[in-house]
């Protein structure tokens, strides 16, 4: 499997990554973590795995009147940045000419729109294939936008979903999922990987900073504190929320799905009283946090 080794931009100092305002990750292929899944069944593709193709195909088209479909996976190695200073993340994906299609976007049943997702499962370069893709979420997507050319590249503020993933959800996040927005024929995006011959239109990430000099990483926050009663319930819940000393933080409401319902701000210490009319009864997840924590619990309602 390969390994991501961060590929860094300086700025202000060339002799340490601390001191600098932008970290630019563009992997090659011996560094990159990126794949391709592809569903064709009359080749049986869906088992098959694409690692070291130079193409980032995300279409939905047909084979000889057979649909095929294909997403694509990427992974950035952030597990090296402990700055707590964010103000911008920017992916680019750049177009590959010599791909499927001639090369070219095709927006020909209608929108080629698609989502940038966030992974939230493991997955292995070498292993993925279209029948054991990880998991992933909506939460903080980025759409984009149908092409205008066939051989434009995209750049993606994609800051919230980069802030989740250093900040919020580290243990939860495992890169980035794309795929259409609607997985109607005839329509694709063809970008390249990783592997791609010319290092300059390989996918990038930029990561900027507010600050100019190191920003230590945060101590670890004392534990969270999240207890919700009672629980099955019927009419309204209980949620008493304790934070550290001076914390902030959240409480969401979500379904099964992992959407949010509602949400509420906390201040240090708080006990919400949560109404539940209205809502069908069933499973549903209340997700408590801070920009350095999160739990989740499974709320029953009856």
């Amino acid at each position: 499997m390969k390994h991501l080794i961060t590929l860094v931009t300086l700025l202000l100092c060339a002799s340490t990554v601390a001191a600098q305002s932008v970290i630019t990750l563009q992997p090659g292929p011996e560094q990159g973590k990126d794949a391709m899944v592809w569903d064709d069944p009359l080749y049986n593709k869906a088992v098959r795995n694409y690692a070291e193709h130079e193409e980032m195909l995300v279409h939905a088209w047909t084979d000889q009147a057979v649909p095929v479909f294909a997403r694509s996976y990427i992974s950035f190695d952030l597990s090296d940045i402990t700055r707590a200073d964010l103000t911008s993340a920017v992916l680019t994906l750049y177009n590959n000419p010599q791909g499927t299609f001639e090369g070219q976007h095709r927006p020909w049943s209608g929108p080629n729109r698609a989502f940038v997702r966030r992974v939230i499962t493991p997955w292995d370069e070498n292993t993925i294939s279209w029948n054991n893709q990880p998991s992933y979420t909506d939460w903080d997507q980025v759409m984009l936008p149908a092409s205008v050319t066939g051989n434009e590249d995209y750049v993606i503020d994609v800051t919230a979903m980069v802030r989740d993933m250093l900040y919020r959800f580290r243990d939860r996040s495992h890169g980035f999922a794309i795929m259409l927005e609607q997985e109607d024929f005839y329509r694709a995006l063809v970008f390249t990987t990783s592997d791609y011959p010319d290092p300059a239109r390989r996918p990038k990430l930029e990561l900027r900073f507010a600050g100019t000099s190191a920003v230590e990483a945060p101590a670890p926050p004392s534990p969270l504190k999240l207890d919700i009663y009672p629980n099955p319930t019927s009419a309204q819940v209980e949620v008493y929320a304790e934070l550290p000393d001076g914390g902030r933080g959240y409480v969401e409401l979500l379904n099964l799905a992992g959407q949010v319902i509602s949400s509420w701000d906390l201040h240090e210490s708080t006990l919400l009283h949560i109404p539940l009319t209205g809502l069908a009864s069933g499973q549903y997840w209340l997700r408590f946090g801070t920009d350095a924590d999160v739990q989740i619990k499974p709320l029953i309602v009856q």
